[in-house]
């Protein structure tokens, strides 16, 4: 009986056909069949925003060949002049970015800290003392409330620096800063008279700083008239360049070449330090005024 049995196979469900599938089917494939071979439906890219257009009555949008003739001159003019009048609590003015060709200050009676001063500004006017390229035309006249001076020159300029300590008096800390990218020069250079010596060299003079230097020969002429000159200077300070090593052999020489045993004042000392970038550009720290040296 076991083999003529018939076998019971489970009959397979057959393929279904177009006419079976699912509505939801037949859409997809509707959808699918408008598509051409190889291209797929794109996003639709947004459009672009209408940058503003400015308006020509603004005066921003005005070009500055549209500026009136009566303004560009006002600009013109304060370029070239800096007024400051009847001031008389002001204690220091730093010359710090100052682009202007004229510096005029009346009754400053408390002004104690002036600088940096450098050849850019043509002339600085302080109560009745002009000063024409830094050198004044006539010493007659002298300002005894600066203690503190900064000086920027291109390089060492012993002529200027005589003519224009000499309308200090009570000076009693000089800075000399030496910018290599300083390019303009001193003008109405006087000479200096050994009979008529400088007063704050004789009895004021207590510091003095020499930034940038290099220990050339020029430089060390400049440095030993103060080393022979300076009666009661207590220190001398050289801000080396960083571009010179400094050993013991470079200080041994550099005091031979200064003849530190003949200075004419016996408490001077002689200071040298390493690491002044001949790059730096600002010689003014005006964001403490709680500092009473801003150049130090």
């Amino acid at each position: 009986r076991v083999a003529g049995r018939r076998r019971r196979v489970a009959r397979q469900p057959a393929p279904a056909s177009p006419d079976s599938v699912p509505a939801a089917g037949h859409d997809a494939r509707r959808r699918l069949s408008r598509l051409r071979p190889g291209r797929w439906p794109r996003r639709p890219t947004p459009p672009r925003p209408t940058p503003p257009r400015p308006l020509a009555s603004t005066p921003d949008a005005a070009s500055p060949d549209s500026a009136p003739a009566a303004d560009l001159d006002a600009r013109r003019r304060l370029r070239e002049e800096l007024v400051v009048d009847d001031v008389p609590r002001l204690e220091r003015l730093l010359c710090r970015g100052v682009d202007c060709e004229t510096i005029q200050i009346n009754k400053a009676p408390k002004l104690k800290v002036l600088g940096p001063l450098s050849p850019h500004v043509s002339k600085i006017r302080i109560a009745n003392l002009v000063f024409q390229g830094r050198i004044p035309p006539s010493l007659g006249h002298s300002i005894c409330t600066v203690n503190i001076l900064a000086l920027k020159f291109s390089g060492p300029d012993l002529k200027a620096i005589l003519g224009v300590l000499s309308c200090f008096p009570c000076l009693e800390k000089l800075y000399v800063i030496w910018d290599i990218y300083l390019k303009a020069k001193m003008k109405n250079l006087h000479q200096y008279d050994p009979l008529n010596p400088v007063k704050c060299l004789e009895s004021h003079l207590k510091v003095l700083v020499l930034k940038n230097y290099t220990g050339g020969e020029e430089e060390v002429g400049f440095a030993k008239f103060f080393v022979f000159n300076a009666r009661v200077v207590k220190e001398i300070n050289f801000a080396v360049c960083d571009r010179i090593a400094i050993d013991k052999n470079w200080m041994t020489d550099q005091l031979r070449l200064l003849q530190v045993e003949a200075r004419a004042s016996q408490d001077a000392r002689l200071k040298f330090r390493s690491g002044y970038s001949h790059l730096q550009t600002n010689y003014v720290n005006s964001s403490d005024l709680s500092i009473a040296d801003p150049f130090s």
